[in-house]
């Protein structure tokens, strides 16, 4: 079973990649840079909540599966990324 977030730079799943663990990610964790995020692969049984600015704070929206576009909404603008096993 993957037990890994995978997040994208670009929709798609293209663009620079880095794989998350269970935990929390603030903007200093982010290895492609503050607002850059589009697209994510979720494990099944996994939850990632994206946060628009650092400290997890401003709008949030939460994923649970393979999202090839975040939305025109959410597009370049996470700061903060929260991964969690919820079974």
């Amino acid at each position: 079973m993957d037990t890994v977030v995978i997040v994208y730079q670009d929709a798609d799943y293209e663009g620079a990649s880095q794989e998350l663990s269970e935990g929390s990610y603030d903007i200093d964790s982010l290895e492609f840079g503050n607002d850059q995020l589009s697209s994510l692969k979720v494990p099944p049984g996994f939850k990632v909540t994206l946060y628009e600015h650092a400290n997890f704070e401003g709008q949030s929206i939460s994923f649970t599966e393979d999202t090839p576009w975040v939305g025109d909404d959410f597009n370049d603008i996470t700061s903060g990324i929260v991964v969690e096993f919820i079974g």
